[in-house]
């Protein structure tokens, strides 16, 4: 933990310098913070709140085959203490939230991570859909654009393509031949050694069980429904949050949607030249395909960040303490915690 905020900082300090050399306008800069619109800004504050509850939804709907009864606050609880450990602890901190719920709801941990698969690639099928929505709205010259929109734009629809073939097959897969994967399962097991076959069948049959939900109809729709209703809450919120900063207030919902689906697609793609991340798409978005300036476009994204991700921290934090949770517990799951 402390190597990564000294890193952080030597990072932030570097950045800085390069910002001063190439004549970044810090004024134009702190009017994204001076100049806010606070109504808006309280308005995606609370959408964005809304969104965790909507993700305990959708996971309390994938838990129905195996858990119907579910404690919908415990998984709201779980929900934001599991993001919180994201900001915290960065990708390993994924594993909190379905560690949490497979703890209170005594479920196997297993099943939990099969939906926390579920959930990905659901909310993958939605990006892809908000990018391509994105990309039917876009009426520039791609000429006119630097080299990283230019990818996107020229590689984009392929990929597109590509990924939500890909998840549709998987989800196909995972639903027909769940039933096959656990006897295949139970016939590999000779080959373990006797000491942790048990333990490995448990594991690797309560993860294809909860997968075997998928191969429902109606719950395949649920899991739509929910997911759509999430990323329009999502949309809403960050169009809200651009109304606030004066560099974007003119943005109409459209531009809000476009901007959510570059940002959403950029951030899960390396874009050659620049990498990926959240804050990284957002200023390259901004600039590049809607003309804000660095300073304005640097400024909205940090706070988009902030607000987006790092606002849930302090709710996250008080929760896990109420819960009698301890962060240095949670950031050494080990195996036999997750059996």
């Amino acid at each position: 933990m402390i190597v990564a905020i000294v890193g952080s900082l030597l990072a932030a300090v570097f950045l800085l310098w390069r910002l001063n050399r190439s004549g970044f306008h810090w004024e134009r800069f702190r009017e994204t913070f001076t100049k806010l619109h606070y109504g808006w800004l309280s308005a995606g504050i609370l959408l964005i709140l809304l969104t965790y509850v909507g993700r305990a939804l959708r996971w309390k709907i994938m838990m129905k085959p195996f858990a119907p009864h579910a404690n919908f606050r415990k998984l709201v609880t779980a929900t934001v203490i599991g993001f919180t450990g994201i900001v915290f602890l960065g990708r390993p901190g994924e594993l909190i939230r379905p560690y949490l719920i497979a703890v209170r709801e005594k479920t196997p941990f297993s099943s939990q991570m099969a939906i926390w698969i579920l959930e990905r690639i659901w909310d993958l099928l939605i990006v892809l859909a908000m990018f391509g929505f994105a990309l039917g709205q876009v009426h520039i010259d791609p000429s006119t654009l630097g080299p990283s929109m230019q990818w996107l734009l020229r590689t984009g629809g392929v990929v597109v393509a590509v990924l939500c073939t890909l998840c549709v097959v998987l989800l196909v897969m995972i639903g027909i031949f769940s039933d096959v994967a656990q006897q295949r399962i139970r016939d590999a097991m000779p080959a373990i050694p006797q000491r942790y076959r048990s333990r490995v069948e448990d594991v690797l049959v309560a993860f294809a069980g909860g997968m075997r939900s998928t191969r429902s109809g109606s719950f395949t729709f649920q899991i739509l429904v929910y997911s759509v209703a999430e990323w329009v809450v999502i949309v809403l919120a960050t169009w809200c949050l651009l109304r606030s900063f004066p560099q974007t207030a003119r943005f109409s919902i459209v531009d809000g949607a476009v901007f959510s689906g570059f940002v959403a697609f950029g951030s899960i793609v390396q874009i050659p030249g620049i990498g990926g991340g959240m804050q990284v798409a957002s200023v390259v978005i901004l600039t590049e395909l809607f003309g804000v300036d660095l300073a304005g476009a640097t400024g909205a994204a940090i706070l988009i960040w902030l607000t987006m991700y790092v606002f849930v921290a302090p709710i996250g934090v008080l929760l896990a303490i109420h819960e009698g949770l301890k962060w240095r517990e949670l950031s050494h799951l080990d195996a036999e915690q997750l059996k």
